[in-house]
């Protein structure tokens, strides 16, 4: 009896689910946290993950990393690449890029040490190994393997659509959050971001959505190059 009620249980959970609403929210929080990756993981950082940024009392970059933070921003990358925010070719890109400056980094009996500089690639001092970091190094890339190998089929995400729209929604709230309401400028960019909602909201396949999406992106990258130079104009 105790049996057959674990199982009822557990089966009950693999059935709950999210309402879209929840679905949407949560994907948006996901959305969020990869732009954090997006911004900061520069070549300026040589591609690999700073600590965190700080907001106040003035916004501040920690220009340090650690193997699980850089473990973490690979399976991040993957994510990003599953849930449609990020192609594949750029996503291969990217950890080929993070790789290429892991071969350069200094190690111990080849156990990457537990914190670097971004900027230098120095071992930051007192320079040791934490076994904590390095499992966790080695189970991110056991996962990013697996990726890797399910990747080599060549299909893209099924998820391509809802990234492009959650990337969407992303835009549209740093609009509302930095822009004057009702200015050329404002409006511009909502035609913009307004003509690629409807284009993907429709039951063309993305594929054949590719064109229109592109030709919107260009318009938006024209917006935003010649604001500044209208505000200097002025």
């Amino acid at each position: 009896l105790l049996s057959r009620g674990l199982g009822d249980v557990y089966k009950r959970q693999r059935q709950l689910s999210a309402s879209p609403e929840q679905n949407r929210a949560l994907r948006q929080i996901a959305r969020e946290t990869w732009r954090y990756f997006e911004t900061f993981v520069s070549p300026q950082e040589h591609m690999l993950p700073p600590d965190n940024f700080q907001e106040d009392p003035k916004p501040t970059i920690a220009h340090r990393t650690s193997p699980t933070n850089i473990g973490l921003y690979l399976l991040a990358a993957v994510s990003a690449r599953d849930f449609g925010w990020a192609g594949t070719r750029a996503t291969a890109t990217r950890l080929e890029q993070t790789f290429d400056t892991l071969a350069t980094l200094t190690r111990w009996r080849g156990h990457f040490y537990n914190w670097y500089d971004t900027r230098s690639l120095q071992a930051l001092e007192p320079a040791y190994v934490s076994s904590v970091d390095s499992g966790n190094f080695a189970g991110h890339l056991i996962a990013l393997a697996n990726a890797c190998d399910e990747w080599q089929d060549g299909v893209p995400s099924p998820m391509v659509r809802q990234g492009l729209q959650d990337t969407l929604r992303l835009a549209r709230r740093a609009l509302d959050d930095t822009a004057t309401p009702g200015s050329a400028h404002d409006t511009a960019i909502r035609s913009a971001l307004d003509g690629m909602d409807r284009q993907l909201e429709g039951s063309r396949g993305i594929a054949a959505l590719a064109p229109a999406i592109s030709h919107q992106a260009r318009k938006l990258s024209l917006i935003h190059i010649s604001e500044p130079t209208r505000q200097e104009a002025i």
